[in-house]
């Protein structure tokens, strides 16, 4: 149990991040809050960290049935990718 602990504290941070769900609400962004996340890079390919994605991404959003799931494509590069399309 003390090493599923540790983990948990070393992946714990990577998932703060995802306080930029609640500032691009508060800017009027539609929806205001995210119902399904996909992940894709490096953190995509471990499912406890999906899984404290979702619990922090809920308890952010609040419980609105926040799913995360694993992107078809996990390279980091695939993110960069969807976010520049967006501009466009």
């Amino acid at each position: 149990m003390l090493a599923r602990d540790n983990t948990s504290l070393i992946f714990q941070p990577l998932c703060d991040f995802d306080q930029g769900f609640e500032v691009l609400g508060s800017l009027g962004a539609e929806p205001s809050r995210p119902t399904k996340v996909w992940s894709c890079g490096g953190g995509a390919r471990n499912a406890m960290w999906l899984k404290m994605r979702e619990i922090r991404i809920s308890s952010i959003c609040g419980e609105n049935g926040v799913t995360v799931d694993r992107a078809e494509n996990t390279e980091a590069s695939f993110g960069a990718a969807i976010l520049a399309a967006g501009t466009f």
